[in-house]
C-alpha cells in the first residue's frame, strides 16, 4: 500500500561513512554491516579490509545499496576496498580506478550535475608515507570536482592528539612526510577541523592497550564550507569505529516521505486482530445512513492506513528506544575505557 507524497522539498545532505570491516567473508557479518549502514542512513560507504579475493568475492550489494565498486586482492583473501551507494543517491559514473592489490579504489561521477570523486584507501602498516605519496599522485591525475578522501591510514597523523598514550611507535619522518603530502594537496582532516582540541579514537590495539585515531576522512580546504558535521562512532561489529561526515549536497528530499505498509505488522496476531476490530467498528458506524457505499469504501482505506501508521510508529519508537539505550551503554563504556 503506497501513497503519493506531494510535500515540498528540503535540502538533503550527503552522509559518508568510512569503516575498516576487518573481513566480510562471513555472511552474518556482511548482513550486520549492511543493516548498520542502513540504520545510519549512509549515502556513501567506504569499506576497508573486505578480505575478498578477485574471482571469489561474495556479493556486497542489496536492495538498499544496489551500486557498489570494489578493489579485490588478486592473490589472496586479504586487503580489499569498496565504495557503496545508497539507492536514493542518483550517482552517474564517469570513471573508476582500482588497485590490483586491493589497497585503494577511486570512483568519479555526478550527483545532480555536481561532480564528485570518492577515494577510499587502506594503507599498509609500514612505509605509509610511500603509499600515500603514490596514491595521492594517482588521485591528483584522476580527480575532478569535490574530492572525498578516506580510509584506514594505519597511523596517527598527530600522535599527541590522536593517541591515548600521546606518542606513536611510527618513525617521526613517516608522520611528517604523510602530513606534508596531505598539506601539499590541500586536504583537510574533517574531524580535526571541527574538533581542533578534541580527543577521540577509532581503533584499540590490544597488544599495546592503547587507542589511536587512524581512520580519516578528508576534503580539500576550499570545500570545507560544505562540511556540516564529523563524528567518530562506537566499534560494535568491527574492531574499528566508523568515521562519518555530513556534506551539503545538491540533492533534495520531500519533507514527508512516502509511506509503505510494513508487512511484518500483518504477522503480529495482536495487531491483526485489533485491525479487524477497527474495520468492523468503522463499517458498523458508517455503512448506513445517507453516505454512499463507494464513499464509505474509499474512506475505510484512510482509516486502516492511519491505524497501521500508528502501530508502525509505536513499534519503531520502541525499537529505536531500545537500540538507543544499548548504544548509549556501549558508548559510555567505550568512553570510560578511553579516558582511563
Amino acid at each position: 500500500m503506497l501513497t503519493e507524497c506531494n510535500a515540498p522539498l528540503t535540502p538533503a545532505d550527503l552522509l559518508i561513512v568510512s569503516i575498516n570491516a576487518n573481513g566480510l567473508n562471513s555472511p552474518e557479518k556482511r548482513s550486520h554491516a549492511m543493516r548498520d549502514f542502513r540504520s545510519q542512513r549512509a549515502s556513501v560507504v567506504y569499506i576497508q579490509e573486505t578480505h575478498f579475493q578477485e574471482g571469489r568475492a561474495p556479493s556486497l550489494i542489496n536492495s538498499h545499496y544496489p551500486v557498489g565498486f570494489f578493489s579485490h586482492n588478486t592473490e589472496a583473501r586479504s586487503k580489499g576496498t569498496a565504495i557503496l551507494f545508497h539507492k536514493r543517491i542518483p550517482f552517474q559514473l564517469l570513471d573508476s580506478v582500482t588497485d590490483a592489490g586491493g589497497r585503494f579504489i577511486f570512483v568519479k561521477g555526478q550527483i545532480m550535475n555536481q561532480t564528485y570523486t570518492f577515494a577510499n584507501c587502506y594503507a599498509p602498516n609500514k612505509a605509509q608515507h610511500k603509499f600515500l605519496s603514490t596514491t595521492l599522485r594517482a588521485l591528483r591525475d584522476f580527480a575532478e570536482g569535490l574530492v572525498v578522501l578516506g580510509g584506514d591510514f594505519n597511523l596517527p597523523l598527530e600522535p599527541y592528539w590522536d593517541t591515548s598514550a600521546g606518542r606513536s611507535s611510527i618513525p617521526p619522518h613517516i608522520l611528517r612526510s604523510c602530513r606534508s603530502s596531505l598539506h601539499n594537496d590541500r586536504f583537510a582532516d574533517c574531524w580535526r577541523t571541527l574538533h581542533p582540541t578534541g580527543k577521540d579514537f577509532s581503533f584499540y590495539a590490544h597488544s599495546s592497550q592503547s587507542y589511536s585515531r587512524i581512520d580519516y576522512l578528508f576534503v580539500p580546504q576550499y570545500y570545507l564550507s560544505a562540511l556540516r558535521s564529523a563524528t567518530i562512532g562506537t566499534a560494535t561489529w568491527s574492531d574499528h569505529a566508523p568515521v562519518t561526515i555530513t556534506l551539503r549536497s545538491p540533492m533534495f528530499k520531500p519533507t514527508a516521505p512516502n509511506w509503505r505498509l510494513n508487512d511484518s505488522l500483518l504477522s503480529d496476531p495482536l495487531v491483526a486482530e485489533e485491525g479487524r476490530q477497527v474495520l468492523t467498528d468503522y463499517f458498523e458506524r458508517n455503512a448506513k445512513g445517507d453516505v454512499s457505499s463507494p464513499m464509505v469504501w474509499e474512506a475505510h482505506k484512510c482509516v486502516v492506513r492511519g491505524y497501521f501508521i500508528r502501530k508502525g510508529a509505536e513499534r519503531a519508537k520502541r525499537c529505536s528506544a531500545d537500540i538507543r539505550d544499548l548504544q548509549q551503554q556501549i558508548s559510555q563504556v567505550s568512553s570510560d575505557h578511553k579516558r582511563d
